[in-house]
């Protein structure tokens, strides 16, 4: 093997070893980042929605006024189209049908009592299943960054070997050709 081919095959190897763990970098980076958003736009709302409907019924008495009932039912409907972890279309169905209870005409005061207990117990569960899946989210997270770290480590050394072996081997493809020339001459 000649002395250009040698080189050129050992940069090659450089270039593209740096190519695999600098794209490797980005394909992890992009997916954690990608997760991260997932997370924080789904289970973040539902928790903003659930807080907001908690706080409407914490500031006002029963029975709602209009405003009171018209912002509870705001982000209910936001709360509807917001649905993204298991079991959480059951509870918000039921936050739903409690909340039409407590605003119904017909409804005496111990059955207003009821259904804001069943709505208090409705935003608990929403709550308590997007605060589950941010955790179950971060886990697997940290479970990509732990492989990614691994992978880059691994990818890391090769490269370093590489390198090593080449610029240890460079010199021996260099100097050995000159000192025969060399050596010939004299």
């Amino acid at each position: 093997m000649k002395l250009k081919h040698k080189i050129r095959v050992g940069f090659g190897l450089i270039f593209i070893t740096n190519l695999l763990a600098g794209s490797l970098s980005i394909y992890y980076i992009e997916r954690l980042s990608e997760g991260a958003k997932v997370v924080l736009k789904n289970n973040y709302e539902s928790l903003t929605f659930a807080r907001d409907m908690r706080t409407t019924i914490d500031d006002n008495t029963i029975p709602l006024n209009g405003t009171a009932k018209k912002a509870f039912d705001q982000s209910l409907v936001k709360q509807e189209h917001n649905v993204t972890e298991k079991g959480e279309d059951v509870a918000t169905s039921a936050l739903r049908k409690d909340f039409s209870l407590l605003e119904s005409t017909t409804t005496n005061s111990p059955q207003q009592q009821a259904a804001l207990h069943a709505i208090r117990v409705d935003l608990r569960n929403i709550e308590h299943l997007n605060m589950q899946a941010i955790v179950q989210k971060h886990t697997a997270a940290e479970d990509s960054v732990n492989k990614a770290t691994i992978i880059l480590g691994l990818i890391g050394c090769l490269t370093f070997l590489a390198l090593f072996s080449f610029s240890v081997n460079i010199s021996g493809f260099i100097s050995d050709p000159l000192i025969a020339l060399s050596d010939g001459l004299d």
